[in-house]
């Protein structure tokens, strides 16, 4: 009988070993995981790519060399010289477009795909430029 008791205490303790080894893997595992993951695979799936031209709203003419970015970023690119541009970015974003001689103009992404802008001379500056 006393066999058996000991058997018995022997296969608990077994038992108790395995379920601490357990409950310590699930604790490293929780506080070694990052967490803010998923947080970032949501914010991936929100991302799309952008695409678009931008043209001078008097001449129709592509503007090569445009900057766009993101607003309160450091994420930008500029137009090709045929004045086409691609940028991923979210719904929320708002680009701003800035080019030398034309006013800044700033667009919220929102479910839009393509974005073209046509962006107008800035002609209070005009005056300002020395040939």
């Amino acid at each position: 009988m006393k066999t058996k008791i000991n058997q018995n205490l022997y296969y608990i303790k077994d038992d108790i070993k395995r379920i601490a080894l357990i409950m310590h893997l699930l604790i490293f595992f929780m506080f070694t995981t990052n967490h803010t993951r998923a947080f970032d695979s949501d914010m991936e799936l929100m991302q799309r790519e952008i695409t678009g031209q931008v043209v001078d709203a008097e001449t129709g003419e592509p503007l090569p060399g445009v900057n766009i970015v993101i607003e309160g970023t450091n994420i930008g690119v500029i137009t090709n010289p045929d004045g086409y541009y691609k940028i991923v970015a979210a719904p929320d974003n708002v680009l701003v477009f800035s080019y030398v001689g034309f006013l800044t103009t700033r667009v919220i992404v929102d479910d839009q795909g393509v974005i073209n802008i046509e962006m107008s001379p800035d002609l209070s500056r005009l005056d300002e430029v020395i040939v």
